[in-house]
């Protein structure tokens, strides 16, 4: 029993840390200051547990305290989900790495503290002999840590694209709760195992039957948890009937399009990469990564062109068809796949490849250094163009940022351009769109309409992002907090709702 005990809480200790950064993206989102602190309050919430666990097997060296921990865990578990939507409201208005942390601690220091005295109480009560006390000792941590690598892993792969946070939480406690009332019914002591059972049951089914109801809160029409996070569809009505609905991840808007796909695209950002025809005209394979309702593929669709799209997210394609309209006809070959490791094992070449996986927060910096940009560079056939999306806030580093974007280009292609793609003075933050051809980008309209949106840039003091060193998810992520800020004021029934 003690073995088990300690494998199962290293499983619950991981999958709540991976649980932890979905708790938290709705205010703070999924990037690196994040993953930071769960990782602290992990370790610091394990040291203490540890410390304490060992004075108190000392103390009170009995099986019963051992069980205990368990309930008592199991309950901080839940509670994580009861709280969740309360800390994320409390702690929105700090600092990106100041509000994670604080959030971290609030809602997973405790549960994590008590997990972690568990082992050091459990070689306590299976240490027989002092000369042994190394043997034992060793042989549960080891136990203990090949029960974390299950706990990642099935939290990771299975459980979170399969059945989502909250339910995941009421499994961990209940797995919890039962061991502990297994525990006391082995010790003999039934009325504690059996109370323990109904009361650990009852609150995890009334937990579960009281979770919101998404399809409740006004204008959503889809929601899902899965590999990149809360994917969650919007339709709002405007006063003059246009119908017009919004892909979230996490809280964070990746696009919007018009209802009726009748209406085209009215993104700005989606708009600007239509500059691809202009330039190379005469086209027919494109390269996408990242599919987001399929608003480019919607916009480019009369040019006669093929697509490849690359996308780690199964329900991309369903939502992009099910949800925005995505016309079936259109030729399509969807890969589930990081999109530079598809381009690299694949030989075929493009006239465009787009690159619009910039998730506001969960920035994939490997698709941004000079290694992917050459890789891309060797699946362009002649006078093809890459194009990137994007964004920055222009205090802080952004404008660093933008600028090492476009140094980073120019190592590997001799001709960059750079577009506004959409504005928002308020905030201070755009997004732009990036253009790099081995070939004169040529055919620009006299006088061009484009022209007062494109932005000349500069390498002072810029940076060329390699995969060795990138610093394009740290630069951005004034940007991000910006961008979640904002989002939380327009969707803040999605965004601070709680698990």
């Amino acid at each position: 029993m003690i073995e088990v005990i300690v494998f199962v809480t290293g499983a619950v200790i991981m999958a709540l840390e991976i649980l932890g950064t979905r708790v938290l993206n709705p205010s703070f989102g999924s990037g690196l200051y994040v993953w930071s602190a769960l990782i602290t309050v992990t370790l610091v919430s394990l040291a203490f547990g540890y410390y304490l666990g060992g004075l108190a097997a000392d103390r009170w060296p009995r099986r019963g305290v051992l069980y205990g921990l368990l309930v008592l865990a199991a309950g901080l578990v839940l509670l994580v989900g009861v709280g969740a939507g309360p800390v994320l409201r409390a702690t929105e208005s700090l600092d990106l790495r100041i509000g994670s942390l604080v959030g971290a601690f609030t809602l997973f220091g405790l549960p994590l503290l008590c997990l972690g005295m568990v082992t050091p109480f459990a070689v306590r009560l299976r240490t027989r002999e002092v000369e042994r006390l190394g043997h034992v000792a060793g042989r549960l941590y080891a136990l203990g840590t090949v029960g974390s690598v299950a706990g990642t892993l099935t939290t990771s792969f299975v459980l979170i694209p399969s059945v989502g946070c909250r339910t995941v939480l009421v499994l961990l406690a209940g797995i919890l709760v039962l061991l502990g009332g297994v525990g006391f019914g082995l010790s003999r002591r039934l009325r504690a195992a059996a109370g323990i059972l109904v009361l650990g049951g009852a609150a995890g089914a009334a937990f579960l039957l009281l979770k919101p109801d998404p399809a409740a809160v006004p204008g959503v029409v889809y929601d899902s948890e899965g590999i990149l996070g809360r994917l969650t569809v919007v339709e709002r009505t405007y006063d003059d009937g246009y119908i017009e609905r919004f892909f979230l991840i996490d809280g964070a808007c990746q696009t919007h399009l018009p209802r009726d796909p009748a209406d085209g695209v009215d993104c700005e950002y989606i708009r600007t990469f239509e500059l691809l025809t202009r330039w190379k005209p005469v086209a027919r394979d494109v390269f996408l990564t990242g599919l987001a309702g399929g608003a480019l593929v919607r916009l480019l669709k009369d040019y006669d062109l093929a697509f490849d799209v690359a996308d780690i997210d199964p329900r991309s394609i369903r939502v992009a068809r099910e949800q925005f309209g995505l016309d079936p006809s259109i030729p399509l070959e969807f890969f589930l796949e990081d999109g530079r490791r598809l381009l690299r094992r694949r030989s075929k070449t493009y006239d465009y490849i787009v690159i619009d996986m910039l998730t506001i927060d969960a920035v994939p910096f490997h698709l941004y250094s000079r290694e992917a940009f050459e890789e891309a560079r060797d699946h362009l056939k002649p006078g093809g163009i890459l194009a990137l999306n994007s964004s920055l806030h222009l205090d802080g580093d952004g404008e660093l940022s933008s600028r090492s974007l476009y140094r980073t280009l120019k190592a590997v292609y001799p001709h960059v351009r750079c577009y506004n793609a959409h504005v928002d003075p308020a905030n201070r933050i755009e997004n732009r769109i990036f253009f790099a051809s081995m070939t004169p980008l040529a055919g620009d309209p006299d006088p061009d309409p484009m022209a007062a949106r494109r932005v000349y840039l500069n390498d002072a003091g810029a940076r060329i992002y390699t995969d060795d060193a990138n610093a394009f998810d740290v630069l951005l992520s004034s940007t991000s907090d910006v961008y979640r800020r904002e989002f939380r004021r327009l969707f803040p029934e999605i965004t601070l709702g709680g698990l």
